[in-house]
């Protein structure tokens, strides 16, 4: 083979490698024209889906909005006495209204979740203390419903970057749900668990006794749907399990913002049982039935403390209508109350706004004021006076506290 020969292979094996590189780089260009048309028509259905839902959401909450304000209202002004049918009417209504009011809220927040990182709220802290507040914030509708509820952490600290917007979102959601679809003496519990691997950390929502029924509807649920979104956002993993006793599992796997170096120690265990309240007694005041004695239910701070939210901006007679609704005098109200909680009513009453307040601060940003003529205080000062005594820092100090 002469040298000319040999130059000439040289020269074709070069040109063909040339156009190899060159169909290479064209392939390469064009699979990110690709991804890049892909991503620009999937955020164009992402938005045109997000302007649907808040149009939808927009045009559904001022009447119903309305609706709720005008039950409330007629309520309070038809005679107790006479028609206590309606009273029942007005009270479906309401319920029902409020569910409605729920999903509009649930559709705006499937709406409102942001696709673009450059608008998200990223705060430095720790991640187990946010959490341990989220979990916190649901514990009085856990005594409520009577549910054995827990909080289990692998670790105590974990200091890193994260949305609370986001988180806040998730946690309530799942939590939310498995309250709500638990009955009496069911458990949930929740785990925070890091993955060995230190680069990822798992939530585990496990509740008990959830009927088939629940589970056929889990995953159209809007929660379920929000849920879903939010964990797309953060880049992780969400599934949902139901074991063979009954149980339904809500698994969520999350990346850390950082990797860490060294397995973090300690752990945080968090545990609200059932609180069975015994039956106790008391002498009625009837002077003529002096050792009469009254078994006192253990329904019954329920039923005072729900009327009270129902009731919350009634600054005049909130007493009055409790003793009429549970069909008892004031001063026997205020005995039973005293013997339950070792507090007067009206201190109950002021105690329960206050907490009512402390949730909106943690979960709204409306403007304190406002927050605080919804709990039922019309006087700023006895209201900012009032929250200091009770939690031990203004509501403004409070409402700067990241959630």
């Amino acid at each position: 083979m002469t040298i000319d020969t040999l130059t000439l292979i040289s020269l074709a094996l070069t040109i063909a490698l040339i156009f190899a590189l060159i169909s290479f780089i064209n392939v390469v260009i064009l699979n990110k024209k690709l991804t890049k048309a892909k991503d620009e028509v999937e955020n164009f259905n992402l938005n045109l889906e997000t302007s649907i839902f808040q149009n939808i959401s927009r045009e559904f909450e001022a009447p119903v909005s309305t609706i709720i304000r005008l039950i409330d209202k007629l309520k309070k002004t038809v005679d107790t006495n006479v028609t206590n049918g309606y009273l029942v009417d007005f009270k479906m209504l309401s319920l029902q209204s409020e569910k409605l009011k729920l999903l509009i809220e649930g559709v705006n927040s499937l709406s409102n979740i942001k696709y673009s990182p450059d608008n998200d709220n990223i705060v430095f802290g720790n991640l187990i203390s946010y959490y341990q507040h989220l979990f916190e914030s649901f514990s009085e509708l856990a005594e409520i419903k009577k549910i054995d509820y827990l909080l289990h952490s692998n670790l105590r600290v974990l200091n890193i970057y994260y949305c609370p917007e986001y988180l806040h979102t998730l946690f309530s959601n799942l939590t939310g749900k498995l309250l709500k679809d638990s009955s009496e003496g069911d458990k949930v519990k929740i785990e925070i668990n890091l993955d060995k691997s230190l680069k990822h950390y798992k939530l585990v929502f496990n509740s008990s006794n959830i009927s088939e029924n629940s589970l056929l509807q889990i995953e159209s649920d809007l929660a379920i749907l929000v849920t879903k979104k939010v964990v797309r956002r953060l880049n992780g993993i969400f599934e949902i399990k139901h074991s063979s006793k009954g149980e339904i599992i809500y698994y969520v796997k999350l990346p850390l913002s950082k990797e860490l170096n060294n397995q973090p120690m300690g752990c945080l265990t968090i545990h609200k049982p059932i609180k069975t309240a015994p039956k106790r007694e008391y002498t009625r005041d009837n002077k003529s039935d002096n050792n009469a004695k009254i078994n006192i239910d253990p329904d019954f701070l329920n039923r005072v403390t729900s009327i009270i939210y129902r009731e919350i901006t009634n600054t005049e007679n909130i007493i009055e209508v409790i003793s009429s609704e549970i069909c008892i005098s004031s001063s026997q109200l205020n005995r039973r109350i005293k013997i339950m909680t070792g507090m007067t009513t009206s201190i109950y009453i002021l105690k329960t706004r206050l907490n009512r307040a402390k949730k909106l601060l943690t979960t709204t940003q409306k403007p304190i004021g406002e927050i605080a003529m919804e709990c039922g205080f019309n006087d700023f000062a006895y209201f900012s006076r009032s929250f200091k005594k009770e939690f031990e820092m203004t509501p403004t100090a409070f409402q700067r506290i990241p959630h």
